[in-house]
């Protein structure tokens, strides 16, 4: 996408690119939701965000994974979702999560299936 505003990409396969699955270009690719989708076997990332396409959001950090709860930091406001993939990339959808006021998210994971 280089010129599209408000856009939703959901709950779509999206793999084998010689890129990255979804390529968010450009100051004018704004307010685009990409949203449970499955994504994997991509060339690069899963999700790009360049030269201003969709605000380059900072995609959240993972902190730690222990005793099953995943903890974390993003953006204020945001949801994340989690994904599950024995590559780095996007495979199984697990679900999405509201980011707490102070940025910092903890997800309690139970049973991940990493089975492709």
């Amino acid at each position: 996408m280089t010129t599209s505003k408000n856009n939703l990409i959901l709950e779509n396969t999206i793999g084998f690119n010689g890129k990255a699955g979804n390529y968010i270009y450009g100051g004018n690719a704004i307010y685009n939701r990409i949203s449970a989708n499955r994504i994997a076997l991509n060339k690069d990332q899963g999700i790009s965000c360049t030269n201003g396409g969709n605000d380059e959001l900072t995609p959240p950090s993972i902190s730690k994974f222990e005793n099953s709860i995943l903890s974390g930091i993003a953006t204020e406001g945001q949801i994340i979702e989690i994904f599950f993939d024995t590559l780095d990339q996007g495979l199984i959808f697990y679900g999405s999560y509201p980011i707490h006021e102070n940025g910092f998210f903890e997800v309690w994971i139970e049973n991940p299936v990493l089975t492709q």
